[in-house]
C-alpha cells in the first residue's frame, strides 16, 4: 500500500514539474521579450524628447495586456498607416 502511495505522489510531482517546464518561457523567449521592451521604451523616450505629447496606457487586446498610445483620431493618415503624433 505504501508503495502505491509513494508511486502516486511521485507521479503527481512529475506531472507538476512537466507542466511548469512546458508553461514557463525559455531563456531565449525571455531575452527576446526584454529586447523588445527596451526597444519600445527607447522609442517612447525618443518621441518624448522630440516633443510628442503621448499618453501611454495598458490596454487589453484579445485577452492579452498590451501597451497602447493615444493619438488624435482626426490626424491625417500617411502611407504605411502612420499618423501624426500630437504636440505637447
Amino acid at each position: 500500500m505504501l508503495a502505491y502511495a509513494c508511486t502516486g505522489a511521485l507521479a503527481v510531482v512529475v506531472l507538476i514539474a512537466a507542466a511548469m517546464a512546458y508553461l514557463s518561457p525559455t531563456e531565449r523567449e525571455l531575452k527576446a521579450l526584454r529586447a523588445e521592451r527596451q526597444m519600445l521604451l527607447a522609442d517612447m523616450d525618443r518621441l518624448r524628447k522630440a516633443g510628442a505629447g503621448l499618453e501611454v496606457a495598458q490596454c487589453t487586446h484579445q485577452g492579452r495586456p498590451r501597451t497602447c498610445v493615444r493619438v488624435d483620431a482626426q490626424s491625417p493618415r500617411f502611407e504605411g498607416g502612420y499618423l501624426l503624433v500630437p504636440a505637447r
